[in-house]
């Protein structure tokens, strides 16, 4: 069976033109020489979303409902989402949607999936405090990843759930406790960040955003933004006044737009973990130079045991 392989690098690349280049460039370098990860190809392609009910978890479906390369897509929420389903499956695509509600269909939701996807409570609102968010969704993601240990164990993991930062960890220390904790199956999307950075980067040098490549590490709070703009291509001539602009705009976009929109920016982040969840799946179905960042599990740096890392995804070479 056909392998893939993700290799973890300390530079960012996404998933456009000039990926190759800058991946050669890392993969020349001392960078590449920290984790891979292995995967086995599937035949049948199965997503389940958790907490698929929200207006984020219903333009993420409806996204993914469109891929090809989707065969079911199954959505789970604490309240019937049979309507919303149908709908879905009106859509001309092939792939089949199917709705789970309430723990005892949970265990439907989660067989034999390929990756899960959790985004109870993803779309944030307000501006609670980094304590606040936890408080809030600790308790639901825990409820979760006890279920996926139980139900789907082997399944790729994609965690929105905010704070990405506590979540990720926490979900692992779980997934560890049941005896079924793979560090290279559990990633924290990140996604958004690295959409704003190349959006406001394309704006400023006058690029079309869709070329634009801004790597990005750190975290995924405000503090811990860091998008590496002296590695951004195809160009990085920026004045040190545009790059504190651009940082400062990435860090804070989620906070202004709560100034002007009260349901948040679902829309662009349903976008960003798409594209995430799509990368996944493809990696999956064997094809190579897929690169995104996410925050894993980290082998970077002894001191620092998770981080927004850009992930290499492609067929092995076993």
């Amino acid at each position: 069976m056909d392998k893939v392989v993700g290799k973890l690098f300390c530079r960012g690349v996404r998933n456009y033109a000039g990926q190759r280049k800058l991946a050669a460039l890392l993969a020349g370098s001392n960078l590449s020489k920290t984790c891979s990860r292995q995967y086995s190809s599937t035949n049948m392609m199965k997503v389940t979303i958790l907490g698929a009910g929200g207006n984020m978890g219903k333009a993420v479906s409806l996204m993914l409902k469109q891929s090809p390369l989707i065969d079911e897509l199954s959505l789970y929420d604490t309240r019937t989402l049979e309507g919303f389903a149908t709908d879905l499956n009106y859509i001309d695509t092939k792939c089949i949607v199917r709705s789970y509600y309430g723990t005892k269909d949970i265990q439907q939701a989660l067989s034999k999936s390929n990756i899960v996807v959790i985004l109870a409570n993803a779309q944030q609102t307000d501006t609670h405090s980094y304590s606040g968010l936890f408080d809030r969704n600790a308790p639901v993601v825990k409820d979760l990843a006890t279920h996926i240990a139980k139900f789907s164990s082997k399944s790729l993991i994609a965690i929105a759930t905010e704070p990405v930062n506590s979540m990720v960890p926490m979900f692992s220390e779980i997934m560890k406790k049941h005896g079924h904790y793979n560090p290279y199956a559990v990633f924290g999307i990140t996604t958004i960040d690295v959409v704003r950075a190349n959006r406001f980067v394309a704006e400023v040098l006058g690029l079309e955003p869709e070329c634009v490549v801004v790597p990005m590490v750190g975290g995924h709070t405000e503090k811990t933004i860091v998008p590496v703009l002296s590695k951004a291509t195809p160009c990085n001539e920026l004045t040190n006044d545009e790059l504190e602009d651009i940082t400062t705009s990435v860090r804070q976009a989620n906070d202004n737009l709560l100034k002007v929109r009260s349901d948040g920016a679902y829309l662009s982040n349903a976008f960003a973990t798409a594209r995430f969840v799509i990368s996944l799946v493809k990696a999956l179905r064997g094809q190579n130079d897929i690169i995104e960042c996410a925050y894993v599990k980290s082998c970077v740096h002894p001191q620092v045991k998770y981080m927004v890392t850009p992930l290499l995804l492609g067929p092995g070479m076993s």
